[in-house]
């Protein structure tokens, strides 16, 4: 494979100039060989806002110069990333038919160009396809050409419709091939076979696909509601939605050790559960129609995630209150933080009252995160203020 549409001499010079670190400037100061050869300079995404502000080179390099205090250029390269400023992988170079991306590391590079020649070998029409998921192919955790070539002998031979999708069995390849790697699943096969399967749910939808079931931990704080004499259960949503006897409270927790932290300290005579551990698929929930009759709250970490399911919850269930997730907590307990550095920004996330928007903000912004098991004794004091409340 040979870089598309680029002199072979301008192609080593930048090669050799990315990796003395003078790429930057080269680029900057030759804007002209930029038009030329149709070479896109990349952008470099700012993680405390990166849906709104994306910065050129030539603002990273001028920042980057400005740094005082640093001769050496990994510590000038620390400060920008604690700023949220990220050096990019590789550039891309492209013209208008395609687009290569040239890797940083010869290793990282000759592992790409393999694996792309094996599969273009066998499938031509996979050729835009893998330059698209060229980071796939070169990041360790990532996918192998013969992987690529297992799948695309099975869609191509024809999937099995209405099954679960473990039966789809692709010669030589984990089982959980699925999980780990649906979005490159997905976009291969709308390749292979013509498609535009836009998500998860369209995906299955076409095939007749079986999701796998979501087991709900449940643990029961009134004694009618016990099931066999035992305090916990674990069941399906669709189990769920068929209960008789209906709780008045629900406490959704992210996390499974909280609720059980939390379960010692009641007392055993209020109407209400607590479902734990439910985690992304929490929207699993929309399937117990009865959860609209209660009161229903949501206690998350203090990250992005929590915020996330929180607001999937309220898309189902408007009325659901959080738990401790506003910004005069987030105050209390700040001391407590670590650093976690978020990959994307505040926005994107709907459904959100003032306070926790605001509390999301600092968090995104100063780079933390704040796990429910670190103050779950203010969860608990939380839940009986509310109960006592209600059954005085």
């Amino acid at each position: 494979m040979s870089l598309p549409n680029l002199d072979s001499e301008l192609a080593t010079k930048l090669l050799r100039l990315e990796k003395s670190g003078k790429l930057y400037a080269y680029l900057i100061n030759k804007p002209e060989k930029v038009l030329r050869y149709g070479l896109a300079i990349p952008k470099i995404t700012c993680a405390a806002d990166y849906s709104q502000k994306l910065l050129p080179f030539a603002e990273y390099w001028e920042a980057y110069n400005s740094i005082e205090g640093c001769a050496i250029k990994h510590a000038k390269k620390t400060v920008l990333n604690n700023r949220g400023w990220q050096i990019p992988r590789w550039l891309i170079i492209t013209d208008a038919n395609c687009a290569f991306r040239l890797i940083n590391k010869d290793s990282m590079k000759n592992r790409f160009i393999e694996a792309y020649d094996l599969i273009v070998e066998r499938y031509p029409e996979l050729s835009d396809w893998c330059i698209e998921h060229a980071r796939d192919f070169v990041n360790p955790k990532g996918i192998l050409g013969e992987d690529v070539i297992h799948i695309a002998d099975y869609i191509k031979s024809g999937p099995q419709y209405n099954c679960n999708i473990k039966q789809w069995q692709f010669s030589g390849i984990d089982t959980k091939f699925h999980k780990k790697h649906f979005e490159i699943l997905r976009s291969l096969v709308n390749v292979l076979l013509n498609l535009e399967l836009k998500n998860r749910d369209e995906f299955f939808s076409y095939f007749g696909l079986e999701k796998d079931k979501v087991n709900l931990e449940i643990i029961l704080l009134h004694p009618s509601m016990f099931f066999n004499g035992s305090s916990h259960a674990a069941m399906t949503s669709q189990d769920m939605a068929k209960w008789i006897v209906k709780p008045q409270y629900v406490f959704i927790f992210e996390n499974k050790a909280n609720g059980s932290i939390v379960e010692k300290n009641l007392e055993r005579k209020y109407p209400c559960i607590i479902v734990c551990g439910v985690g992304k698929a929490i929207s699993v929930l929309k399937d117990v129609p009865w959860l609209c009759g209660c009161n229903v709250y949501y206690a998350g970490d203090f990250d992005r995630r929590g915020y996330e399911m929180l607001s999937d919850v309220r898309k189902f269930l408007p009325e659901t209150e959080s738990l401790l997730m506003d910004y005069d907590t987030l105050r209390s307990v700040s001391q407590l933080n670590k650093k976690h550095r978020e990959k994307r920004s505040a926005l994107g996330i709907p459904l959100l009252t003032p306070s926790e928007r605001k509390a999301l903000t600092c968090v995104v912004e100063s780079d933390w995160r704040i796990e429910q098991e670190k103050y779950c004794d203010l969860l608990t004091e939380a839940i009986k203020e509310i109960l006592e409340k209600a059954f005085p």
